[in-house]
């Protein structure tokens, strides 16, 4: 008994190639965990069959973190998030919810659209022997 041969279009063997260009601004005394500073983020990418690219479509993002130390042990973040797609994008090049850190506790990939704002709140507090307390919150558009 054979396999039933996949559809041509089904988009699974794409090529997406583009151009782009970053702006990247990191004042955070540590990366890992961060507890002063700010981190700022704009990607833009434009994808092009003549690039070798099987659609035709822009893609932009921004993040904006900041974060303030309260006490030793407290540190209170925020974060903000933007994403925009133009152009004919296939369905895995739109903005997807959930992704990079953006909306914790949000399933990655259950939504996905043309445009994404979004923004949360984080408070953590370091315990004793390596433990923490994290509490956060968020809102999307």
């Amino acid at each position: 008994m054979g396999t039933v041969p996949l559809p041509p279009e089904l988009g699974l063997d794409t090529n997406l190639t583009a151009v782009g260009f970053r702006l990247n601004r990191d004042t955070r005394p540590n990366r890992f965990y961060p507890t002063d500073g700010t981190f700022l983020d704009f990607t833009a990418d434009f994808f092009s069959p003549d690039l070798g690219s099987k659609y035709s479509f822009q893609s932009y993002k921004f993040t904006f973190n900041k974060y303030w130390s309260l006490t030793q042990n407290q540190v209170l973040a925020s974060g903000s998030f933007a994403c925009f797609t133009g152009g004919e994008p296939p369905f895995y090049g739109n903005c997807v919810y959930g992704t990079d850190s953006q909306l914790r506790g949000y399933p990655a990939g259950r939504y996905l659209d043309r445009y994404m704002l979004g923004t949360q709140l984080e408070y953590r507090l370091a315990l004793p022997k390596r433990f923490g307390l994290v509490g956060f919150g968020g809102l999307e558009k």
